[in-house]
Formats: structure tokens, sequence, C-alpha cells
């Protein structure tokens, strides 16, 4: 098989990379995305966050004509496209394989994989540990501990004085986290949901539960700082991904450069409530 020219790989690979990203279940996922204001440029530039703002109520007299209408206007917050999570893959151009549907769809799936568990830490870091600035004020759980069901009813709580919907809430929690959950009697009843039993607690008290890796999350004299928060809460847009085949690997050899371009904002701090664990 005659070997292709290198710029048609990216052109072929980056389709692939873009849906296995977009598949593989991450933080991100479950945040407002407003993929379609980023463009294809890079790090750096800034998009808009479309916020329709109307004028506050009035008191209107029955059967008068109103005197003046409010006038509504569409601003937003400004999302700043400036974080990247990438990678180097080197491959080998002269093997057949390094154009084999399968053996491209293998190499961008663990790609993807290997950078979007890497954004996990970035959205968590939002969940700062005591005694540094963070956008996160409010905590339940303070002192640490294992998680009890009074807990998790008191970041709904607060989310519940917010004026959060009961809809699109999460937990984002480590390993050591969901084994408390587990360890409830009432959570591992199928009431609480699809799929709720022993095995697996997907959902409780109206959050829907992340088991992310205990490495991503932030420690402070042990305790990690999980995070509960309403999907509205951040915005999340992905640019178009990076990819880039250079020669620099020796020869017969090149180095594929795979890179996810994002950023994220805070939108409602409200939102965001620290479990402590």
């Amino acid at each position: 098989m005659a070997t292709l020219p290198a710029i048609f790989r990216p052109s072929v690979w980056v389709d692939t990379f873009k849906d296995y990203f977009g598949q593989i279940p991450a933080i991100i996922d479950f945040l407002d995305r407003y993929d379609q204001f980023a463009t294809q440029q890079g790090r750096g530039y800034t998009i808009q966050i479309p916020n329709l703002t109307v004028s506050a109520p009035g008191a209107v007299t029955p059967g008068s004509m109103i005197a003046s209408l409010g006038s509504v206007t569409d601003a937003g917050n400004t999302l700043t496209i400036d974080k990247f999570r990438g990678l180097s893959l080197v491959v080998d151009p002269t093997h057949e394989r390094f154009n084999h549907p399968d053996w491209r769809n293998a190499l961008m799936r663990d790609a993807a994989r290997v950078i979007k568990n890497d954004t996990n830490d970035i959205v968590l870091a939002l969940a700062e540990t005591e005694g540094t600035e963070s956008v996160v004020t409010q905590k339940v759980n303070a002192a640490g501990g294992a998680l009890t069901d009074a807990d998790i009813l008191e970041a709904a709580q607060k989310l519940d004085d917010a004026e959060f919907p009961e809809e699109d809430r999460y937990l984002a929690l480590p390993p050591v986290a969901v084994n408390d959950l587990a360890g409830i009697t009432e959570y591992i009843s199928k009431d609480f949901g699809d799929g709720q039993s022993q095995h697996r607690v997907a959902m409780v008290r109206g959050f829907q539960v992340i088991k992310v890796p205990a490495s991503y999350f932030n420690v402070d004299t042990g305790v990690y700082s999980g995070l509960a928060f309403h999907k509205s809460a951040i915005a999340v847009a992905v640019s178009t991904p990076h990819m880039k085949l250079s020669p620099d690997a020796g020869e017969y050899r090149d180095i594929l450069e795979v890179g996810a371009i994002w950023g994220q904002k805070i939108c409602k701090a409200t939102g965001l409530v620290r479990v402590n664990r």
C-alpha cells in the first residue's frame, strides 16, 4: 500500500478524534456547553454567552395604558478559550496499519480518553481546599469524614435556596465518597433511579453521581474537595481540536500532536457546593 501524504492523515483523523472526544464521559459533559459559539481559532480568543435580560416587573393599573415598555437587552458573560490539554504520539508511517481505520480509531480513542480525563482536574479545581481563594464559598461536611445522608440533603438545600432546578444536579466525588453513599441503605434502592443497586449508586437525593479517580481532586490534610453543582453554574466551550503531524521523530517516524482547546466560565457561583470528604 502506498504511503499517503502526511497532510492527509490529520484531516482524516481529526473527525475520529472529535467523535471519540464527544463520547467519552467527563465532567465537562455535564456542564452547559456553548460549542456552537466556538470557532476554529486557537487559544486566547473569547466568545459571548447569550444571557437574555428583561426589565424588572412593575405595577399596572387595570384598564390603563402602559406608559412605557421595558427594553429587552441580550447581554452575556465572556468565556475565554485559554485551556489546552494534549499529548504527542510517535507513529510509523511506513506501516499499512497507520492508515487503517481500525488502527486510526484505536489510536484516537485512547488519545481522547487521556485528554478528556485530564480535563477533570481543571473543573474540580473550582472546589479549592480551605485557605485558598475560590469561587466556591458553600460547603458541607466541613470537617471531612464519611459522607452521610444529612450532608447530601444539606447540599441539595443550598441549591434549593439558590433557586436552582432539581433537574441537572450532579455530585463529582472520589471513589471513597461514593463508597460512603453505597453504604447508606436507602441509596442502594432502585427507587432512586434506573440501575440503582448494591453495585452502582447512580442517583441520590436528586443528584446524579459522577465517580472520578481520587488523583483528580484537591486534597488538604487528607480531605478531598468534591463538588456538588448544577449544570448551569459552569459554562464550557470546546474549540476545533488541535492536530499536527511533524516529521521530528527520526527516519521513517512522525510525531502526531493531538489536543483539545477549551475554556470554562463560572456563571452562577451559588450553584457550586464543596463536598468535603
